[in-house]
């Protein structure tokens, strides 16, 4: 993670975090980030100072290129690694969807 991304996140009240669809579940450069993120925020165990478990939103972009057919099972796989990786407490309204397809023809 770069020095600037690691600054902005320490004042960060928030966090979009864009996740590849298309990878199935989250990428190992996104389990260091999220742990990263978790590791500086935190003082005692896994008490978080800063950012709220609810403070964060998971885009899984690419949805188009995921068949239709394992769409849930994959968004099931980023839902329970986000939860690995950042806090069991997020919740399904905090990821949503995007492809370019359904952009397009709105």
């Amino acid at each position: 993670m770069t020095t600037v991304v690691e600054d902005y996140i320490s004042r960060a009240t928030a966090l979009i975090c864009i996740v590849d669809g298309t990878q199935g579940a989250i990428t190992n450069s996104l389990q260091k980030t999220l742990k990263k993120v978790c590791y500086d925020f935190s003082q005692e165990g896994n008490k978080r100072t800063g950012l709220h478990h609810e403070a964060i939103l998971f885009v899984c972009n690419k949805w188009d290129q995921v068949p239709s057919k394992q769409q849930p099972e994959v968004l099931e796989s980023i839902k329970n690694g986000a939860r690995r990786y950042w806090s069991p407490e997020v919740k399904d309204s905090q990821f949503i969807t995007m492809d370019t397809l359904s952009a397009f023809k709105a």
